[in-house]
């Protein structure tokens, strides 16, 4: 099943996923991750200067984050 992309601002996801604070990641930092590629983005027509980022693209972001960490403790 193809799953629906869920796109929001970096500021919803902060607030949805508050522990990535942990790794240094604010709002602003997530409009440069997307910008960079790292995560799949839209810009809405309306709001040129507006970031909305996919939820589920974020979602893998983190998951990358945590495997790289956890590989270093080891």
């Amino acid at each position: 099943m193809i799953q629906t992309p869920n796109f929001i601002t970096p500021a919803e996801l902060m607030e949805r996923y508050p522990n990535t604070k942990k790794f240094g990641w604010t709002a602003l930092r997530l409009e440069t991750f997307s910008r960079a590629g790292l995560l799949h983005y839209v810009i809405p027509e309306e709001d040129i200067s507006k970031v909305l980022i996919c939820e589920y693209s974020f979602q893998g972001l983190i998951q990358y984050t945590e495997n790289v960490k956890s590989k270093k403790k080891d």
